[in-house]
């Protein structure tokens, strides 16, 4: 079993984002790139005949201390508490 598993946050709308939060924008390539990945050894593996099975599974947003966190960090920025 191989499990790829990570996370970012930016707490705010698209024009709120302060340019430095952009290159954190790697996570979500490397996550597209995990996708493309999975995709192509279904492909693969489909083409041999193989009997293996491989799943990409994308978990729901949960109410987790993550998001907590960035939402005071983000009312933070703005000068709220």
């Amino acid at each position: 079993m191989w499990v790829n598993d990570a996370t970012a946050t930016i707490y705010a709308e698209f024009l709120d984002i302060e340019p430095d939060e952009y290159r954190r924008a790697a996570y979500c390539g490397a996550k597209h790139a995990c996708k493309g990945f999975t995709e192509t050894v279904i492909t693969e593996l489909k083409h041999r005949g193989s009997n293996v099975r491989v799943t990409m599974m994308h978990l729901p947003a949960l109410n987790t201390p993550q998001f907590t966190r960035f939402e005071c960090e983000a009312r933070r920025k703005r000068g709220r508490r």
